[in-house]
């Protein structure tokens, strides 16, 4: 909204709470006197002064109630138990080591399936070569008959 506009829509406030319009606006000729000026003046300061006191005091009544909390949050960090307190911060101590213990453990655990998992690789690649090995044994010809209807081909070299 822009100082116009902002303007515009006092006036419209003004004129429909006093019945006068706004200082500014240009009056009809028929209303036109130095008492119609004197009364508007008068009505627009009255109003001004009933809005801002209005104003003021509902920031003062929002500051009381900032108050109160304040007061209500210093009390019950007064009046709070201490020991309370350490006791919350020691268990909360005990359970952030209790994580950090299972996260080593968790880790030295994957590392033991690493080392497994590489193990059976090694031994999946050793079996792979040996049944590439057979199966090119397998593709040769029978040497009684010559038939490969029966050899066994591998294909990638995948296990069978």
């Amino acid at each position: 909204m822009n100082h116009h506009e902002r303007f515009e829509l006092l006036a419209e406030l003004f004129n429909s709470a006093t019945g006068f319009l706004a200082p500014g606006k240009s009056v009809p000729p028929g209303l036109a006197s130095d008492q119609y000026e004197l009364d508007r003046h008068v009505a627009w300061q009255q109003w001004t002064d009933a809005k801002a006191l209005a104003m003021a005091l509902h920031f003062i009544q929002a500051l009381r109630h900032h108050d109160v909390q304040h007061d209500k949050l210093s009390n019950a960090l007064v009046l709070s138990d201490t020991n309370q307190i350490l006791q919350e911060r020691d268990a909360l101590r005990l359970r952030i080591k209790a994580v950090d213990e299972e996260h080593v453990q968790l880790q030295a655990d994957r590392e033991k399936m690493v080392q497994a998992y590489t193990t059976v690789e090694g031994e999946r690649d050793f079996y792979k070569k040996m049944w590439a090995i057979r199966g090119k044994a397998l593709e040769m010809p029978c040497l009684t008959c010559g038939s490969t209807e029966k050899a066994i081909r591998l294909k990638n070299g995948e296990i069978p």
